[in-house]
């Protein structure tokens, strides 16, 4: 069991996410300060199925997503969450925090039972057209780990992310919609 748990984890990290009170004053520290950018935001994200521990749900939040070096960031803002206890493992303490680590996987259930298995149980599960995501409650390391299933608009997403931040002279720094359009 450890081993698969750590072949899942052994895998490069898809994005760490960052719960922020205000994505715009957020990004603009994340690009001033740290050099990422430019950020993808995604108002309002919806999903056709939200549940938390099985029973439907609210996950109503905004997202910004871009690079830092080689890795990619997510600012998530809340703007209604419930049952309150989901946002309250979402959201961790005071914002900013980390929310989760991502991972892309080809096989999303297995992976997400070989999590359960080790003692990292589910607990929300939120789907929209092909974007299908677990996340995991892992309290050790002071986040969630998400795992999304395998797509093209995934893939293409990421790639687009980083690609756009590949000789970016700091024009337009927080884009709407999605980077492959």
């Amino acid at each position: 069991l450890v081993t698969s748990v750590r072949r899942l984890l052994d895998r490069p990290i898809s994005h760490v996410s960052y719960v922020v009170e205000d994505i715009p004053t957020a990004v603009e520290r994340w690009i001033s300060v740290l050099g990422a950018g430019p950020f993808f935001l995604l108002e309002r994200v919806k999903f056709d199925v939200v549940k938390f521990e099985g029973r439907p749900a609210v996950f109503d939040h905004s997202a910004a997503f871009g690079q830092w070096g080689s890795v990619a960031i997510e600012l998530q803002q809340f703007y209604s969450v419930s049952p309150s206890n989901l946002e309250q493992r979402l959201r961790g303490g005071s914002a900013p925090q980390i929310n989760h680590t991502a991972y892309i996987s080809s096989d999303a259930a297995a992976d997400s039972a070989e999590l359960n298995q080790a003692g990292m149980p589910a607990f929300l599960y939120a789907k929209s057209g092909p974007v299908e995501v677990t996340f995991h409650d892992v309290p050790w390391l002071g986040h969630a780990v998400e795992i999304h299933r395998r797509c093209d608009f995934i893939v293409e997403f990421f790639a687009g992310v980083e690609a756009a931040a590949r000789d970016w002279d700091g024009g337009n720094p927080l884009r709407y919609g999605a980077p492959n359009g």
